[in-house]
C-alpha cells in the first residue's frame, strides 16, 4: 500500500465557544474524546464543570451534555459500550477522582482512590482497562484500572505525565510535559525515551498508520514515525493555542482542542490523504497498463504530468518514470 503524508494542513474551526445556534459557551476546552464509531466527539469546559458533545459531522453545533458532578474534567475517554469516562483533576467534591458517564448523561464515580492524583490523560487499552496519568507531584505515575473498578500502579517515575495512547502492539505512550519528552512503556513496564526536544508535550493521538501525534502547550503539532523521527507540522487557517485534547474521527481527520482560544480545530489528515492515495493509485493502475500494452510514450506521459500538475505526489511519481526503463 502507498502512503503519504503531508508536512502542511488547512484547518478550519468546528466549534468556537457561543458560536452556531444553540451552542453551548464553553470554557477552554480540554480531555477530546470521540466515540468508537467515530461520529461523537466529547470535549470538558474545566473551568465551568462542564461537559460538551458534538457531532463530528456538523460544524458549530456542540451543546451541553453534562454541567454536574464532573468538576474540573481534564481528560477524557469513551469505552466500547459508549460510556464517557473523566478525570477529575480539581480538589475538593469530586477531585481526584474518575467519573463514570453513560451515553444518557447519568453520572457515577468509578474510581475514588489514594493511587489517583491530579489526573489529567486517559485511555483504553485494548481489553478494557483505563490507564490514567496522574498530573500530581507527589505522585508522577500512570494507575491501571480494571474494568471493575480494581487500581493499581503501572508506570513511576515520570514527570508531569499528561495525555496517553496505546500502539498496535499494546504499548503506551505518555507526554512527559515536565520532561519535554514522550516516554514508551511497554506492556511489561519497561520505560524508554520514544521521541525527545518536544516542548511541553501534552495530548497524544495515533493515526491509522501507526503515526503518533502530539499537541503541545507553545502551538505545535508534531507528527512522529514509529521509530521516533518527528517533524513539526504547519497548520495554516486556524491556529493552535494551548493544544489540550487530540482526537481521530473514523475519516481520520484530527481534531485539537484549543483551550487558551476556546475553539476546536478540525484538520483534514484523513481526508487529503484518502484523495491523494486515490489519485495516485488510479495514475499508478493507468501508467502500469499503458505500459503493459505498449501504449504509454512521451507526449502521454507530458500530458498526465499536466493533467494532475496540482499533486505532489503524483508529479514526484510520474516525473520517476523512465520510458528507456521499458
Amino acid at each position: 500500500m502507498v502512503h503519504a503524508f503531508f508536512s502542511s494542513y488547512k484547518a478550519k474551526v468546528f466549534v468556537s465557544a457561543g458560536i452556531g445556534a444553540g451552542q453551548h459557551n464553553f470554557t477552554g476546552p480540554t480531555g477530546l474524546a470521540i466515540s468508537k464509531s467515530g461520529g461523537l466527539m466529547y470535549f470538558s469546559g474545566p473551568d465551568d464543570g462542564t461537559i460538551s458533545k458534538a457531532l463530528t459531522n456538523r460544524f458549530n453545533e456542540a451543546g451541553l451534555f453534562v454541567s454536574s458532578n464532573v468538576g474540573e474534567s481534564e481528560g477524557l475517554a469513551v469505552d466500547k459500550n459508549g460510556n464517557l469516562y473523566s478525570a477529575n483533576f480539581g480538589v475538593g467534591g469530586v477531585g481526584n477522582t474518575i467519573q463514570k458517564i453513560t451515553p444518557g448523561g447519568s453520572v457515577s464515580t468509578f474510581v475514588d482512590s489514594t493511587l489517583i492524583s491530579g489526573p489529567i490523560g486517559l485511555v483504553f487499552d485494548k481489553n478494557g482497562n483505563l490507564y490514567c496519568a496522574n498530573n500530581d507531584g507527589s505522585k508522577n505515575t500512570i494507575a491501571k484500572i480494571t474494568p471493575s473498578g480494581s487500581v493499581s500502579t503501572f508506570a513511576t517515575g515520570l514527570n508531569s505525565p499528561y495525555g496517553l495512547a496505546f500502539d498496535k502492539n499494546d504499548n503506551l505512550y505518555c507526554a512527559n510535559r515536565g520532561g519535554n519528552n514522550i516516554v514508551k512503556i511497554t506492556p511489561s513496564g519497561s520505560k524508554t525515551d520514544f521521541a525527545t526536544d518536544i516542548t511541553t508535550p501534552q495530548y497524544l493521538a495515533f493515526d491509522t498508520s501507526s503515526k503518533l501525534y502530539c499537541g503541545t502547550a507553545d502551538d505545535k503539532l508534531f507528527r512522529i514515525s514509529p521509530n521516533g523521527n518527528k517533524i513539526e507540522l504547519t497548520i495554516t487557517g486556524a491556529a493552535l493555542d494551548n493544544v489540550m485534547g487530540l482526537a481521530f474521527d473514523k475519516r481520520g481527520d484530527l481534531y485539537a482542542a484549543n483551550k487558551d482560544d476556546k475553539t476546536i480545530v478540525k484538520i483534514p489528515t484523513g481526508r487529503s490523504l484518502t484523495k491523494t492515495l486515490t489519485t495516485l493509485q488510479r495514475v499508478q493502475k493507468l501508467v502500469k497498463n499503458q505500459l503493459t500494452i505498449g501504449a504509454l510514450n512521451k507526449d502521454k506521459l507530458d500530458a498526465l504530468k499536466a493533467q494532475y500538475a496540482g499533486s505532489v505526489n503524483v508529479t514526484n511519481y510520474l516525473n520517476g518514470i523512465s520510458l528507456q526503463d521499458f
